[in-house]
């Protein structure tokens, strides 16, 4: 998702994007592997911000006031956001990001997804998941890049664009073969 936006960017402007990517060291998420591919095809300036486990313990007290929840699935997830905005606030002049928020919601992106009893139960699904974005990942982008003085713009959560997405037939979003995300 941050990847499509990360290439119209690069080919609407006349200087190369700044581009970031958060792991913890020593992991095997392929993540900032894959990060790396695309920043080095679209030849963008890249971060790539590896934390260790202790950085991540002594941020917990300052997320858990920024984000006003003690919710362990939102803690988590907001971590390396907490982590990455702290780093790109610190080291860098960025002050407005884009993110690739949202089109695991409206287009099916989530394996558990794959597997709904039918197509009705897959767009009530979704179509749940879109309108609960604004209570969990939006509200989590939000305050973790604010706390640090950033701005965020998140293009598949434009309200033109979430009404075209959810007027795509569910079939079309289906992955064939159930292990993945369906290619649009």
């Amino acid at each position: 998702d941050s990847s499509v936006i990360c290439s119209l960017m690069s080919q609407n402007l006349n200087k190369p994007v700044v581009t970031f990517a958060i792991g913890m060291k020593d992991s095997n998420a392929p993540d900032l592997k894959y990060a790396k591919i695309v920043a080095d095809y679209l030849k963008t300036e890249h971060h790539t911000v590896q934390y260790t486990f202790d950085e991540g313990f002594k941020a917990l007290d300052d997320l858990i006031y920024t984000l006003e929840s003690y919710d362990i699935t939102t803690i988590r997830a907001s971590l390396p956001q907490y982590l990455l905005s702290k780093y790109i606030e610190e080291k860098t002049n960025v002050k407005v990001l884009f993110s690739g928020e949202g089109p695991d919601e409206h287009f099916g992106g989530y394996q558990y997804l794959q597997m709904a009893p039918n197509k009705e139960e897959f767009q009530k699904e979704i179509t749940k998941l879109t309108k609960n974005l604004c209570y969990f990942d939006v509200l989590r982008t939000d305050r973790t890049t604010a706390r640090f003085g950033l701005e965020v713009r998140v293009p598949f959560l434009d309200k033109e664009f979430i009404k075209y997405s959810l007027s795509i037939p569910p079939e079309y979003k289906e992955s064939k073969n159930k292990i993945g995300r369906a290619h649009v």
